[in-house]
């Protein structure tokens, strides 16, 4: 779309840049996620060659910013009971809170996760399944607390959490302070939730290599549009294997 407006046009003509953002701006704010708008506007401010920061006001205001939540404590063991302070948590948030509350408490659940995931033809749990960057920090200290063997992995954590981390930490704790379930159940909730933020993940992926092979395609550069495609069948793939997973686990609780 953008090579078409930008056609035969002189893009350092301000007036041109102006009338074209002025045409897909809309288009952006339009879309639901706000990882999409932001995407796309830096998108759209690399093609004009202008500073993404001056369409940063176009934005819609509950996109502009994301301070961390602070996480209530769960009235229950599923992702959907844990509920934000004062307003309602975005579901992909609630999700990866959930899954990194039981990692932290047990630590060892990791190693039961990733090799039913390898089972299904599926990558092992990294950082990068999950979307926000705390959450990111903390997976990655509760993984390095399995993969050493001198310290109690719970202890490891909670000695080597930076005092960013701390009020984050003691949130997800206190989200299931007196609750117990039972492995194998809290496993199969775990893997959902995985699989929910993975299928999530895959989605938005795919939406963007649409965009950059269309406008690959549009510029002319078929190497470039050959290798998103390429993406977007791999994702379309994972997405398969994720639906297979599912099915699998459904079949495994009726039985």
């Amino acid at each position: 779309m953008l090579h078409a407006l930008a056609q035969g046009r002189d893009l350092d003509d301000r007036k041109v840049t102006t009338e074209i953002a002025a045409h897909v701006l809309p288009l952006i704010q339009d879309l639901p996620k706000p990882e999409e708008r932001e995407f796309y506007i830096q998108r759209l401010a690399r093609f004009l060659r202008i500073d993404e920061r001056a369409f940063l006001s176009a934005q819609p205001r509950a996109a502009s910013a994301k301070p961390r939540r602070r996480l209530a404590p769960s009235q229950g063991t599923t992702a959907e009971t844990h509920a934000p302070a004062g307003a309602p948590m975005a579901a992909r948030r609630r999700i990866e809170a959930h899954v990194l509350t039981w990692l932290f408490r047990k630590p060892e659940l990791i190693y039961r996760m990733d090799r039913l995931l390898q089972q299904h033809g599926l990558a092992t749990l990294e950082a990068e399944d999950f979307a926000y960057t705390d959450d990111q920090l903390l997976f990655g200290l509760i993984r390095q607390a399995v993969e050493q063997d001198e310290t109690d992995p719970h202890a490891f954590v909670r000695q080597s959490l930076p005092e960013s981390l701390a009020g984050f930490a003691g949130e997800l704790l206190s989200m299931s302070e007196g609750t117990e379930v039972l492995e194998d159940k809290l496993l199969e909730e775990l893997l959902r939730g995985i699989r929910r933020m993975r299928e999530e993940t895959a989605s938005e992926k795919r939406t963007q290599y649409r965009f950059l092979q269309e406008e690959a395609q549009e510029s002319g550069d078929l190497e470039s549009a050959t290798n998103y495609q390429a993406e977007v069948l791999r994702l379309t793939k994972l997405k398969r294997l994720l639906d297979e997973f599912d099915r699998q686990m459904s079949l495994k609780r009726m039985q």
